[in-house]
């Protein structure tokens, strides 16, 4: 879309360069005339045609500047148009990478949050045991609640990081249509443990 601008921008210049420069025209012109009637005379009649080629040079002598202008206007839009182009590729670039970035970490926090959620499942197994022959408190029982709860909820977090960074991948890479957030839809809504 930026590199259509900037050709945009290259052929105006070269239409505002050609606009006020010398041109040669090739100029050609057909004519015939026809003159009949009558009168004291007699009738006449008189018939005649003209044809013409020919070439026609036009040089503008005095522009004022307004060729200068127009030039420095064109050439301007050209920068203009080729620095908005490369700050969107800069953009994009920046994007990609972040996206990547975060879809790597992420990967790798979402395998520690899984083991992290097991480890805090197991504890509060433990837990539970331990409250039911006496070794344990009702507070402890609660704290291994709390801490499984806010493992599992850190690990979906993590994995919602990196469905995120794969859209922004997705949409980076313009590979982003409708089918593919049907499949994130659906990944979303699907019960239980992902």
């Amino acid at each position: 879309m930026q590199t259509a601008a900037v050709e945009v921008a290259r052929q105006e210049a070269a239409k505002s360069s050609a606009a006020l420069s010398p041109s040669v025209d090739l100029v050609a012109q057909i004519s015939r005339e026809r003159l009949s009637g009558s009168g004291d005379f007699g009738s006449a009649s008189n018939r005649s045609g003209n044809r013409m080629i020919g070439m026609q040079l036009s040089v503008p002598l005095y522009t004022g500047g307004l060729r200068s202008a127009r030039q420095q206007e064109a050439l301007s839009g050209i920068d203009k148009a080729q620095a908005q182009a490369d700050r969107t590729r800069q953009r994009v670039a920046q994007q990609t990478r972040a996206a990547w970035l975060g879809l790597t970490v992420g990967a790798g926090r979402v395998a520690a949050l899984s083991q992290a959620l097991v480890s805090s499942r197991s504890r509060l197994d433990a837990t539970h045991l331990g409250r039911e022959v006496g070794d344990r408190t009702t507070l402890d029982l609660l704290n291994a609640e709390n801490d499984a709860a806010s493992a599992e909820l850190a690990l979906l977090q993590a994995r919602i990081d990196v469905l995120l960074n794969r859209l922004r991948l997705a949409a980076a890479a313009g590979r982003l249509d409708e089918t593919w957030l049907q499949s994130v839809n659906a990944f979303l809504q699907a019960p239980g443990d992902r």
